[in-house]
């Protein structure tokens, strides 16, 4: 790299006179002196910039700039410069020469800057080195490319707006152009082409660097008709280009922009955010091929997009893709696959431009369009002017009225108020409005609209204010609202929790302003509910400081509408709004009487010495039934196929008492057991309650060769469980082999949206071994969260039916119920014993097919839940 540097040392200051400005120097001052050196030097290899003279370093200016970047001196010339007493500190020291703003042939600039550390009482000496701060860019033909074309020029477009450099053909110098992308055009004639003319092509793009030169030669290899750009005489140059210029190639026609709708670079006019009626394009065609669709943005509204000054349609980013798509521009024919043709469409896009402030704002696209052999269409200017329409909220707050079902504002706009879509702000977040619940009442010889906005519930919330946000096209308004406070308020402070099926807890409060009505009590306060068209007092009422009202006797599944009544000596002082609330239904459990059931015989015994005995498991709902409640233990305890053997089937432990495929436990006890093992001194077989049938739920062993000894009663019997009756699924896939819990493979609740107070059954029991059965009810909110909880265990022995009622306990501000679940147990024992009970079936009647292990049975009959 060849260098020319000219250093420049001034010294500016004499030795008496830098003793006379330490002498001046304050505490935390210090003293800077500057130097600077400016060179010619470039970063280009093989540079064959001729010498230049550099510019006079006193004519240099000088600025200071304190750690903040805020001025601290300037100076015009380096030759009026003195060193300076300063603050301590860091500061920047920037030198400059020449107009850095220029681009063209007489444009050269300097630039040059450091950073120094000022210490106190200390002189700080530092250089500037100032170098070109421009590219270099020169243009030149070899003769073969003289000799192929008959008058030639060449120009650089560049990154700022509208600059453009001209080369005439005889131009040898260097143009200076701020670092940045920069465009290069050949305007070419050749003798003899079809149509004759001047031809213009775009051979080039590329970014240019600052202090770096580009000598850019155009050649023409006239035996291939190669068109060839050469940067820095270096044939390997990744820059350097070549281009087909066959005669045929340049005689076709040039690309050409057609604009649809509009003229170029002649504004069209819209109202802002209005629809666009009819054809809005443009057609890019090249007879050559497609090469490249480029696009100039001059628009404050899309720059506040996101979007960028400059876009290469035909080579988009995902990013700026996505924001052609977001703005409804709708390009076509110009991707991956282009060819001849491409279009864009603007007549969506339009209507999406906003103005950014209260006047009208103009948009401007520059599109430019080149073919294969790099020749370039005249420009299209496509220049749209939006008309403000003066959208508008002339309140930006309201004060709604207590218990008000709607909202209502005054909004401004030319234009059709159709168009404009609302939105609330719920949870955090904006929703769309639906448009049944707005009403827009444009008012007489103006521009101005009344709007309202219906709520499907009474507006009671004080505390907090609401949003509501209208958006037209790309501008959004908001306004807000609050919530007047009532003198007397009636709510239900836990919303639909508060009522349940037969009972509703209302809450009522005095706002500070009304004087008389600020003690609420039994005494003051009366709650009266809507009889058709009469207010009476609700009889049933009661009043706690903690709960609030109380209101009981209510009828469920009924609408009310009730208000608040404040007296003061037995005058009404102060009315509530009303509050409207439907008490829960008192749903009742499918399938209660366990009237439905079916069985399936899971395989048969075909071993002779075991009796032939068939198998069976029970399901506690109708084969066809979609929508199950109930489950059992079964999957588990019924013998599988695999499990076979010679001895010992291993039966369902919860069966309905008239199963005619197999025996029930307390059968089988009756007949071959003795009833006293089991706390009774008979058994009455297969009876229920009510209906037709009833549930046995026994605890069983089980598993395979369970059977090797009739002496001994708990011989060879592999696990033990409680029978298991309730309301969910039974998964194997989470059942604890090695606790052996029941209650483990039980996935809970069915869904279920009413809170009982109470559940009822009637049962039997027959315990082993002094056992308790259990049972429990379970209510759960939306997410699974047990609301509230009742049990209870059982262990008196009972051969007729008794009748149990279980209390349901819910937690403090119970949330509404979203699932249920019941769960009957024969044994609280995880491991509950049982007792080995000789059959009669198999090896000659000896008991090898149907022996048992039993443990205790509970029997259930007519489940029933209460609402008090």
């Amino acid at each position: 790299m060849n260098k020319f540097i000219l250093l420049f040392f001034i010294s500016v200051l004499m030795f008496t006179s830098c003793s006379n400005d330490v002498d001046k120097m304050q505490s935390n001052d210090g003293i800077i002196d500057i130097n600077i050196e400016a060179t010619n030097n470039t970063l280009s290899d093989a540079s064959r910039l001729s010498a230049v003279d550099l510019p006079v370093v006193g004519d240099f200016m000088l600025e200071l700039k304190d750690a903040e970047g805020k001025p601290n001196k300037t100076w015009e010339k380096f030759s009026e410069f003195v060193p300076v007493t300063v603050a301590i500190g860091n500061y920047t020291i920037s030198a400059s020469y020449g107009d850095r703003a220029k681009e063209g042939f007489d444009a050269i600039s300097y630039y040059g800057s450091t950073e120094v550390q000022v210490n106190e009482g200390q002189k700080t000496e530092t250089s500037v080195v100032c170098s070109i701060d421009k590219a270099l860019v020169s243009i030149s033909y070899t003769d073969e490319f003289k000799n192929y074309f008959s008058d030639y020029k060449a120009y650089i477009e560049t990154s700022v707006q509208g600059s453009k450099v001209e080369y005439s053909k005889t131009e040898e110098r260097s143009a200076y152009f701020i670092p940045g992308d920069l465009k290069v055009f050949l305007v070419v004639e050749r003798n003899g082409l079809v149509g004759g003319g001047k031809i213009t092509l775009n051979p080039k793009n590329f970014n240019a660097k600052a202090q770096t030169e580009y000598r850019i030669t155009m050649d023409v290899d006239a035996s291939n008709t190669i068109l060839k750009i050469i940067f820095n005489d270096n044939p390997a140059n990744i820059e350097n280009v070549e281009i087909n210029i066959s005669d045929s190639s340049l005689s076709a026609e040039p690309p050409v922009i057609i604009p649809t709708g509009f003229e170029s670079d002649v504004e069209k006019e819209i109202l802002e955010a209005s629809s666009f009626e009819g054809k809005l394009h443009i057609v890019a065609k090249a007879p050559a091929g497609l090469s490249t669709c480029t696009m100039e943005v001059s628009s404050k509204y899309l720059e506040s997009l996101g979007w960028p000054a400059y876009m290469e349609l035909t080579n988009l980013t995902p990013e700026q893709d996505a924001l052609l798509k977001a703005s409804k521009l709708d390009v076509k024919g110009l991707g991956a696959n282009k060819d001849k043709m491409g279009i864009v469409d603007f007549s969506s896009f339009v209507s999406g431009l906003a103005c950014m402030a209260d006047g009208d704002d103009v948009h401007t696209l520059k599109f430019v369009i080149k073919d294969l052999i790099t020749k370039v269409s005249e420009p299209v200017i496509f220049k749209i002017k939006t008309r403000n329409n003066k959208f508008s909220f002339t309140k930006t707050e309201n004060l709604v009225p207590y218990f008000s079902s709607d909202v209502e504002f005054d909004m401004a706009l030319e234009g059709d108020s159709k168009s404009v879509v609302f939105e609330e702000f719920v949870s955090g977040s904006y929703a769309k409005i639906d448009q049944s619940r707005i009403t827009i009442t444009p008012q007489e010889s103006s521009i101005n609209s009344k709007v309202k906005i219906k709520y499907d519930t009474p507006l009671v919330d004080t505390e907090s204010e609401f949003k509501v946000k209208a958006t037209m096209g790309g501008d959004s308004k908001e306004v807000t609202f609050r919530v007047d406070a009532p003198e007397l308020t009636l709510s239900l402070k836990n919303g639909d929790a508060d009522v349940w099926a037969t009972k509703a807890y209302l809450n009522v409060a005095a706002s500070a302003k009304s004087r008389t009505s600020r003690t609420i009590s039994a005494q003051t306060v009366e709650i009266q509910y809507k009889n058709g068209e009469n207010w009476e007092k609700w009889p049933n009422q009661s009043y706690d400081e903690n709960t609030g009202f109380l209101l009981t006797g209510l009828t469920h599944n009924t609408k009310y509408t009730v208000r608040a009544i404040y007296y003061v000596n037995s005058e009404v002082a102060s009315t509530s709004s009303e509050v409207s609330f439907t008490t829960e239904e008192m749903k009742q459990i499918p399938n209660a009487g366990f009237e439905d059931w079916y069985s399936e015989m899971v395989w048969e015994k075909t071993i002779f010495l075991s009796g032939g005995e068939k198998i069976y498991s029970f399901y506690p709902y109708r084969k066809d039934d979609n929508d199950r409640w109930w489950s059992t233990s079964n999957t588990l305890t019924t013998q599988k196929l695999g499990d076979a053997s010679w001895y010992y089937c291993a039966y369902s432990s919860v069966i309905p008492i008239n199963a005619k495929e197999t025996n029930t436990a307390l059968w089988h006890i009756n007949k071959y057991g003795r009833p006293s093992d089991f706390g009774v001194k008979t058994i009455t077989v297969n009876n229920s309650f009510e209906g037709n049938t009833a549930i046995e739920i026994s605890s069983v062993g089980y598993g395979k060769n369970n059977w090797t000894s009739q002496s001994s009663a708990q011989s060879g019997c592999q696990k033990h469980t409680a029978g298991a009756l309730f309301i969910g699924t039974f998964d194997l896939s989470t059942y604890n082999n090695e606790t052996q819990d029941i209650e483990s493979g039980m996935n809970l609740g069915h869904s279920f949206n009413s809170r009982p107070n109470k559940m009822k059954f009637n049962y039997k029991f027959y315990p082993y071994m002094s056992e308790s059965a259990k049972s429990y009810i379970r209510v759960y909110d939306d997410e699974k969260n047990e609301i509230g909880y009742g049990e209870v265990f059982i262990s008196d022995a009972t051969d007729t039916y008794k009748e149990l009622v279980v209390n349901v306990k819910y937690k403090d501000n119970s949330p509404k119920a979203s699932y249920i679940t019941v769960v009957f147990l024969s044994s609280s024992t995880i491991k509950p014993k049982t007792l080995a009970i000789q059959g009669g079936k198999g090896a000659l009647n000896a008991g090898y097919g149907d022996s048992r292990h039993i443990g205790s049975v509970l029997t259930i009959d007519d489940v029933e839940l209460i609402y008090e």
